[in-house]
């Protein structure tokens, strides 16, 4: 059997065959062909065949490596059926489409538990970016198709890989919606049409976030850059009451909570100085869905200034002066009594209360499964952490409950939704301005 992608007809072709093989056979995602082939050919060749070694096949997959238009197969029944015998026969759907991830790690290191590495997601996910039409609009930019990638394979840790290993083992994978999305992908031709990991809108907002706030474009953010976030949108007019050359009242993030971020409080990131772009990923997907248990473990750890397992009155009261500053700057009612109010409202939510003492205190305090329980969590975090949407949860504000209406089922689609209407309408006037609407490669 010899597979060659060599001429555009052959090019349609294979595809075809990929397909057939990988869900008729293999009940794979056909995708998967692109990145299980060249693997099997390397590892179950015949030791007087000359090739190239695991790591040059895995490196030449990449998105910077070789095009896999160019890719050349030459596989035997041989080889596709050592590899069918050990990793697919008997083997249930999920098992079947983790060993397409793993296998070439199990026959390289037999006494180890198999896991799925970032690096394995990025194989996959170069395959996707040069083969799915709904991403047919970044073959011209490799970059933006890594940054796709590592968009993807970020979210997709943050969500399964809860203790910071790096990797999956089968059982965290079978819990993620890999399995489901990886065939769904192959059947959904629109990207926008996806709003788990693969969603290029998703991407798309994350992107934008970022580059808007790395203001030197070095692919870095420091502590002083994730202060303006969510400052440039912010609907909500603001006074200069700090009198600096360098006006910080626009700012709505909360900045203890930005210090307690970079010193790693919550989650280990590239450095005490610097937030990378995969960091940025993790950052904002938990601060635009405080609701998911990720986001609850984030965002209880870095409110809990002591470390003893509970946030009390001291904990609240070390954050609020900054919440006071940003919501005097904005125009909002911040009385002496405001704070009190707030506790024990925050009390009631979470419906806990130790000892008989009055809030004052320190006896009331609140653990992280009480948080849960409320079914309030975004709120009760955004009353210490973000200025915006305190408000809006305040006020009631219209222009959010609008997007709890529409097909998005989190807070984080919702919100992703809200913000690619508004780049989108931005980059349109933006164009019509200068007379034209080509937009950014970005744009779809």
């Amino acid at each position: 059997l010899e597979l060659q992608i060599d001429s555009p007809k052959k090019q349609k072709l294979i595809p075809v065959l990929l397909s057939l093989v990988c869900e008729c056979v293999f009940n794979v995602p056909s995708y998967c062909g692109f990145m299980l082939f060249p693997q099997i050919e390397c590892l179950y060749r015949d030791f007087s065949s000359q090739g190239d070694d695991l790591n040059t096949v895995r490196q030449n997959l990449l998105i910077n490596g070789q095009p896999i238009q160019n890719l050349q197969l030459q596989l035997t029944y041989f080889q596709l059926n050592q590899f069918y015998l050990r990793f697919i026969q008997n083997k249930t759907t999920p098992q079947r489409i983790f060993n397409s991830f793993t296998f070439s790690q199990q026959l390289q290191v037999a006494d180890q538990e198999p896991r799925v590495y970032e690096t394995d997601l990025m194989l996959y996910l170069s395959v996707i970016c040069q083969l799915h039409p709904g991403l047919e609009f970044l073959r011209p930019t490799p970059d933006f198709q890594i940054a796709y990638s590592e968009t993807v394979v970020a979210r997709v840790m943050l969500e399964a890989d809860q203790s910071q290993k790096g990797c999956l083992f089968f059982s965290q994978f079978l819990k993620s919606q890999l399995v489901k999305q990886t065939f769904q992908l192959q059947r959904v031709p629109d990207l926008t049409k996806m709003l788990k990991y693969f969603s290029y809108e998703h991407f798309y907002v994350i992107y934008c976030q970022f580059w808007q706030l790395d203001q030197d474009h070095d692919q870095f953010i420091t502590q002083e850059d994730l202060l303006q976030y969510g400052a440039v949108t912010c609907p909500y007019n603001f006074t200069c009451q700090c009198d600096q050359e360098k006006c910080i009242c626009q700012r709505i993030y909360n900045p203890l909570v930005v210090k307690r971020i970079f010193e790693q409080i919550p989650r280990r990131i590239h450095s005490e100085t610097q937030m990378n772009y995969k960091d940025f990923v993790f950052f904002i997907l938990c601060e635009e869905n405080k609701d998911t248990p990720q986001a609850i473990d984030y965002f209880f750890q870095l409110l809990d200034v002591d470390g003893d397992g509970y946030i009390d009155y001291n904990d609240m009261q070390f954050f609020w002066p900054e919440m006071s500053r940003m919501l005097k700057a904005h125009h909002r009612e911040c009385s002496p009594s405001k704070f009190d109010d707030l506790v024990c409202q925050l009390i009631d939510m979470a419906n806990f209360t130790t000892g008989a003492v009055g809030i004052n205190g320190g006896y009331q305090k609140i653990n992280k499964l009480q948080i849960k329980r409320s079914k309030m969590c975004g709120n009760f975090f955004n009353v210490f952490v973000n200025c915006q949407r305190f408000i809006q949860f305040d006020i009631k504000d219209p222009y959010s409950i609008k997007y709890q209406i529409g097909i998005e089922k989190t807070t984080w689609d919702r919100f992703a939704r809200m913000m690619y209407d508004l780049m989108e309408d931005g980059e349109t006037v933006e164009a019509q301005e200068a007379g034209e609407l080509d937009g950014d490669v970005l744009v779809d």
